[in-house]
């Protein structure tokens, strides 16, 4: 629908905008300047424009600063951003009708839609994605500035139905129905010029008899009607039909060559006469209360999600008399049902089901879908085919060379999709045209199936794909010549490319898989229509940090899926990947740094490594080893040494960029030696209590309370939750989000309904230079309903109000990890430190599972210190053995690091020794 100029705001100057009128060119709209832009969203802010409208399609904005927000007041703060920028957006707030406000994990989705006379502009939209940390993410206006038509309509709705029905043949007496009654819009021809024209839009579902006229035997159409001159102008149908492969065979098989085998049908409807209805679990149990007398019992193909309706046969009924108390089984075979009511309602709730297990909120297919099976020749389209009709599915049987569709697995979970994006879509119309929908659906068939063939044994031959997931069809698919399927690989293929992509770089293929379709479906709230802004939504669903600039945490396997499709990242790839170094116990071989560094609009000018060792700063030029690799090294140092360091680059156009990003201010570091080489501040294996405390004021969490024990470990099919021992070695207790009992569910006392905080006791570290943060945690957060939809924060104070984040994360590290923070990059040090650990539960049916454990602060002296010189005057006299005097004596508290030069001889305490050692230190000096 949208022709778009991608323009860098780094590299372009001022933006011009275009806008034509219906009958004659329209005066352009004020320009979007660079300045403007960058002034609003920062300056490494991109934008794409329309170049129909003149107005920005996206803008990926530079990180913004949080606010307040809520589901509830998102809708004015969007509308009060309109409002500030009227340059960017080109419509007043008053103009805009809201059309969604959700949440989606860590994201809220807003968009409005456009309105001229409180007409809707139907093909507009504001879109605004926020992180529930109240950043701005993304925005943008497909909208229109120059309408210019007479808003008054010449004919009433009545009227325009009239004339739509008159238009497809419409007869109340052969069941067509009005899906949606005519609603008044303001419709817009994307061609150039643009023009505007006042129109009815509205949906008839129309029944077709005559296979010489039609294609199938139903229509689901949308209609437009001219509200000034009558004409019907636009008749699209809506039916979502398709070729599919793919059967199963027996009881209920996947595949049209299978095995059968006996599997449960659940939320079937099981009838007792004069008592009601009961609805079977996903076992296939069932239980009603009867009374006492013998009852009819009937149980046919109908549910909670399903009705099947078989042609060409008797629909499968099984009823019989049943004395309360009795057991009732119910077994369905080749003697009393066929297989595609059998295979196409087994599967039908399946998909119905797994979309639940990703978004628990979605409720658009929660009716009794209507599902035609063993559809013959009296179907146009038989043989070879399925489709979706707009409110339900509709499946063949055998013939022609070809399997029955009824009976295939990714057939069924195909046209069932169709159904799940018409309503995700809603009340947008879902992506026809463009074969987004072919490919939503091909996905779903694929990634069901864990497979890559779609339609396998369509034809009859197993191993014959109609489609292959594998394929390298390449965007825009100017070959296909808008044959949807056709266009449909692009996006299946990048879906399960992307799949693949997160299997290996995240190695837990469950938690790949569910993360895959988690953003598959959590990129629907954004409602994108074409591949390139598929891939931008799925890359905010994935977003972890209320900024997609720096990437996000799947950002390489999520954008090289896309690109085999000739599909590019929206974000500039230049920048530098580098993975910082481990401490080392190796004191005598040099440290090698190693970086990707990387400009895709310019050659890099300048690599440069600068490491900081006892206060002294070198800055070292890295060598180029071709294929934008880079390498420096750092001398080797003695143990006890901290090495602070960071990389920094620059490409002829001017782009600086470092890493870490804020550097210098914050920079990767390495000790050098055991840990026994570093002065100990501060130690806590949870084996004795110190006093942390579990909880603040702020913590809603119902269950999941931190507490310090020894942990009970849970699993979720074998994959980990919460772990079964501490870190320690020989140790048994750590600091853990509650315990269940033994045996018990993972989700029995894991956190719910809230966040749950460990603080830490107030911790002394005035006057240290380098104090280093060491811990060892444990963090589970993809298991439940919804996985990866929770953040883990770790926080640093200096004075127990003021917070800095070192840790802000949604993803799940479900093994015992080591990690540690230069806490000086962070905050001043005091003598009131204090750290806290913030685990959440804000999404829906989450299973959040947090450990900590081996915490232990040490302090890396950076600079050049005199043992005894406690006054830090750089002189060895009578001044500092008064203080070591009063320091014992107690009149005097000492810092952390008083107390680290007071020891003379080390041995780990302060006393008359240390302080005889300073007078002959003091008596040497002077004698000699």
């Amino acid at each position: 629908m949208i022709n778009k100029l991608l323009f860098t705001l780094l590299l372009t100057g001022p933006l011009l905008a275009q806008s034509i009128s219906t009958e004659e060119q329209a005066p352009l709209r004020p320009r979007l300047t660079r300045e403007a832009i960058q002034q609003t969203f920062g300056k490494k802010s991109i934008a794409y424009l329309n170049t129909h409208q003149g107005t920005p399609h996206r803008i990926l904005v530079e990180t913004a600063p949080p606010q307040s927000v809520s589901l509830a007041n998102l809708p004015q703060v969007a509308r009060d951003f309109v409002a500030r920028n009227p340059a960017v957006y080109g419509v007043a707030p008053e103009e805009l009708i809201l059309e969604v406000v959700e949440r989606a994990g860590p994201v809220y989705y807003v968009i409005f839609r456009q309105t001229y006379h409180q007409i809707p502009v139907y093909q507009s939209r504001i879109d605004f994605r926020y992180r529930t940390t109240g950043q701005l993410v993304t925005t943008g206006a497909d909208v229109y500035p120059n309408v210019n038509l007479n808003p008054t309509p010449d004919l009433g709705a009545d009227v325009a139905l009239i004339m739509a029905q008159t238009e497809v043949d419409f007869s109340p007496d052969n069941g067509d129905l009005i899906v949606d009654q005519p609603e008044l819009y303001v419709y817009v021809n994307e061609e150039t010029p643009l023009t505007y024209r006042l129109g009815w839009r509205l949906g008839l579902y129309v029944h077709h008899d005559d296979p010489t006229r039609f294609e199938r035997a139903v229509s689901n159409y949308e209609i437009w009607v001219d509200a000034h001159t009558g004409e019907v102008f636009s008749v699209f149908d809506r039916v979502e039909e398709d070729v599919i492969s793919g059967t199963v065979t027996g009881m209920v098989k996947d595949l049209p060559y299978g095995t059968p085998t006996q599997r449960p049908m659940r939320n079937l409807k099981v009838h007792v006469d004069g008592v009601g209805d009961t609805y079977t679990d996903v076992n296939g149990a069932y239980a009603i209360e009867a009374g006492t007398v013998p009852r009819q019992v009937t149980v046919e193909f109908t549910g909670s999600f399903m009705d099947i309706d078989a042609r060409n046969v008797t629909d499968a009924s099984i009823t019989t008399t049943v004395s309360p108390g009795d057991t009732f089984d119910v077994h369905f075979d080749d003697l009393n049902s066929i297989p595609g009511e059998r295979d196409t309602y087994y599967h039908g709730n399946l998909v119905h089901d797994w979309m639940l297990t990703l978004d628990t909120n979605f409720t658009g297919a929660n009716y009794s879908m209507p599902a035609a099976v063993n559809i013959g020749s009296e179907d146009p389209l038989w043989p070879c085919n399925a489709y979706w009709d707009g409110l339900g599915i509709n499946m063949f049987s055998a013939g022609g060379g070809c399997s029955a569709t009824d009976q295939m697995a990714d057939v069924v979970y195909h046209e069932y999709q169709h159904g799940l994006t018409q309503f995700a879509y809603d009340p947008f119309s879902p992506p026809y045209s463009s074969g987004m929908g072919e490919g939503f659906s091909d996905y779903t068939g694929m990634t069901l199936r864990n497979s890559p063939c779609m339609g396998d044994g369509f034809f009859g031959t197993p191993g014959g794909c109609l489609r292959d997931g594998e394929n390298m069809r390449q965007w825009p698919g100017t070959e296909c010549g808008g044959e949807v399927h056709c266009l449909g690989e692009i996006t299946m293929g990048a879906l399960w490319k992307m799949r693949q992509n997160l299997i290996a770089s995240i190695g837990d293929t469950m938690a790949a898989v569910a993360r895959s379709d988690t953003l598959f479906r959590w990129a629907m709230f954004g409602r994108p229509y074409s591949v390139p802004d598929l891939l931008l939504e799925i890359l905010i669903a994935d977003d972890d940090d209320a900024t997609i600039l720096n990437g996000t945490p799947n950002f390489i396997a999520i954008t090289d899926a896309f690109g085999q499709h000739n599909v590019d990242s929206p974000i500039p790839d230049f920048g530098i990947d580098h993975t910082p170094v481990a401490n080392t116990l190796d004191t005598t071989t040099p440290v090698v740094i190693t970086a990707v560094i990387s400009s895709l609009i310019g050659d890099i000018t300048t690599a440069q490594l600068v490491y900081i060792v006892r206060g002294v700063t070198t800055t070292v030029d890295m060598t180029d080893l071709g294929n934008n690799q880079y390498q420096a090294s750092i001398p080797p140092q003695p143990a006890g040494t901290i090495v602070e360091y960071y990389l920094q680059a620059a490409d002829n156009q001017g782009n600086v960029f470092h890493s870490p990003e804020n550097a210098p201010d914050v920079t990767h570091f390495y000790l050098v030696g055991p840990r026994g080489a570093f002065m100990s501040v501060f130690e806590d294996s949870a084996e004795t209590d110190n006093g942390w405390q579990f909880g603040v004021a702020t913590d809603d969490a119902t269950t999941g309370i931190w507490e310090r024990t020894d942990p009970i470990g849970t699993d979720v099919d074998g994959t980990p939750v919460q772990p079964e021992d501490d870190h320690t070695f020989l140790g048994t207790l750590c600091f853990v989000t509650g315990n269940g009992t033994p045996g018990g569910s993972a989700g029995e006392n894991d956190v719910d309904d809230g966040t749950t905080t460990l603080l830490s006791p107030p911790i002394d570290l005035m006057g240290m230079t380098q104090p280093v943060l060491g811990y060892w945690r444990w963090y589970s957060n993809n298991a439940g309903n919804a996985p990866g939809s929770d953040v883990w924060v770790v926080q640093v104070s200096a004075n127990g109000t003021d917070w800095v984040d070192l840790e802000r994360t949604v993803e799940t590290q479900n093994t015992w990890t080591y990690h540690q923070f230069l806490l000086a990059n962070y905050i001043t040090p005091t003598d009131s430190v204090r750290i806290r650990f913030i685990a959440e539960d804000a999404g829906d049916g989450s299973l959040v599972e947090a450990a900590v454990d081996d915490l232990f602060i040490l302090n890396g002296i950076n600079v050049d210190i005199t043992f005894g010189d406690l006054n830090f005057d750089g002189v060895l006299n009578v001044a500092d053995v008064l203080l070591i005097v009063d320091m014992i004596l107690g009149e005097v508290t000492p810092t952390g690091l008083q107390s680290y030069v007071a020891d003379l001889n080390g041995d780990g305490i302060v006393n008359i020794l240390d302080i005889l050692a300073l007078v002959n230190i003091i008596i040497f000096q002077t004698t000699n």
